[in-house]
């Protein structure tokens, strides 16, 4: 490992987001291991800006004689600083969700997504190495090119994994529960799909809560009218903003963890069902299949039958439901913070040799 310097640049510092749970915890690592370090954000939300440096105090240094290590999941103007400047970089990959998916949504922010990805060809010739949250993102970074890339975990505290047998919550009203922000990519439409049919086939009584914020109002919008058009506005929740302690309950209180989602480059939320003892339904796509490994029950495609098919059998069947809660604290264990942390230092020590 260098002596020098690893300066983490984030371009939007938030709490409650994977990436900047991430970074925060290789802030951690860092320091533990004596390697002096700061975490640079163009944009910092003032719960967290403490721990964070302005960008702009390191875009005014000419050279800081360290490693900068950049979180790449989008488009941004930090990049086209970060190539002019004199000091060895490395990126650690999040992917980025293919435009096409946010282009009738909210072309604004598709625009963003594919500057991102032509931003990587820019990278490519200019770091030093790459790091990658999977092998999914991995493969699409050699698949563009890069010759020096490694796969280090995401580096997040799940709390110890509690191996006591779970008591199945199986019943004719399950609460059906997804994690993660209001996303085209992440298709909580086909949820709501799913929801109806569930309603239709097995009786009325299943419910949906989908937690997170909006990345499109626009989608946002859309998929409450189409909760209206389904009849099932009342057995579906929109919630945000909520604390550690009321996530936990949710993971804790659902029946069922379902993802439909289309693209992931990992997906935290999967993981911390898992953790939870709460089984995962989810579609193998992207780097889904990975992650949930042998923990859940992976979907070979997303047709609504087949997902209330798989959906009632977890619900409703006790057996079922405690051997996936028994497949997802196996799976989720294999993510121990300090195993993690191993893993993302050793890739990266590889990364910055010859730096």
């Amino acid at each position: 490992m260098t002596g020098r310097p690893v300066l983490q640049v984030v371009p939007t510092f938030a709490p409650r987001d994977a990436i900047g749970d991430h970074a925060r915890q290789v802030d951690r690592l860092l320091k533990d291991h004596g390697v002096p370090t700061a975490i640079y954000a163009q944009v910092a939300v003032p719960e967290i800006a403490h721990l964070a440096r302005p960008f702009q105090e390191l875009a005014g240094k000419r050279d800081t004689g360290g490693v900068l290590l950049h979180h790449h999941s989008t488009g941004t103007a930090v990049v086209d600083q970060l190539v002019e400047r004199p000091e060895a970089l490395v990126i650690d990959y999040h992917n980025i969700t293919p435009a096409a998916l946010f282009e009738p949504w909210e072309p604004v922010v598709a625009a963003e997504l594919a500057w991102g990805r032509r931003q990587l060809e820019v990278l490519r010739s200019r770091t030093h190495a790459a790091l990658a949250d999977s092998r999914f993102n991995a493969l699409e970074l050699r698949g563009m090119g890069w010759t020096r890339v490694a796969v280090a975990p995401i580096v997040r505290d799940l709390g110890r994994v509690d191996q006591r047998r779970r008591l199945p919550r199986v019943g004719a009203a399950p609460e059906l529960l997804f994690v993660g922000r209001l996303s085209p990519n992440k298709c909580q439409h086909d949820l709501l799909g799913a929801l109806a049919l569930h309603r239709a086939v097995h009786g009325p009584g299943a419910r949906l809560r989908l937690i997170g914020g909006a990345s499109s109002s626009t989608y946002e919008k859309a998929l409450r009218s189409l909760a209206v058009d389904l009849g099932v506005a009342d057995a579906v929740s929109f919630e945000n903003g909520l604390s550690d302690v009321e996530l936990v309950d949710a993971y804790e209180r659902a029946s069922a963890f379902v993802c439909l989602s289309r693209h992931e480059g990992f997906s935290v939320p999967v993981l911390e069902a898992m953790r939870h003892g709460l089984p995962v339904v989810a579609l193998a796509a992207a780097a889904l299949p990975e992650t949930v490994a042998d923990g859940g029950l992976l979907l070979p495609r997303g047709d609504l039958d087949l997902v209330v098919a798989a959906v009632h059998r977890v619900t409703s069947d006790g057996a079922t439901w405690a051997a996936l809660s028994t497949a997802g604290l196996r799976r989720a264990a294999t993510f121990h913070l300090e195993d993690a942390r191993r893993s993302f230092w050793d890739a990266l020590q590889g990364a910055l040799e010859g730096c």
